[in-house]
């Protein structure tokens, strides 16, 4: 299904996800190379790129990605490590 992640249209399909993190703002990227493994990243493979907002949490020491909240159409999805966290809204059409 079609999503829009922070507003931005996301097309129904695979990704893979990479992080650009910074101290005050983390880029979120939505690569079409779903089976990627992790050590290069292709850039002329992206389809959207996010800036989301940093957070503080407690210390975690591995990253960790969860869905803390999903409502109906919506949900949030949050990526920690260390003490810094992203969330990102993902958002799907509704049903008729």
């Amino acid at each position: 299904t079609d999503v829009q992640i922070d507003g931005q249209p996301l097309g129904a399909g695979s990704y893979s996800v990479w992080i650009i993190p910074d101290t005050a703002r983390w880029t979120v990227i939505f690569n079409r190379s779903a089976d990627a493994f992790h050590l290069r990243h292709r850039e002329g493979d992206d389809i959207l790129r996010i800036a989301a907002k940093v957070d503080s949490l407690p210390h975690v020491e591995t990253l960790t990605i969860a869905f803390p909240v999903v409502d109906g159409n919506a949900a949030t999805m949050q990526m920690h490590w260390g003490t810094t966290s992203v969330s990102l809204r993902i958002e799907t059409p509704p049903r008729p």
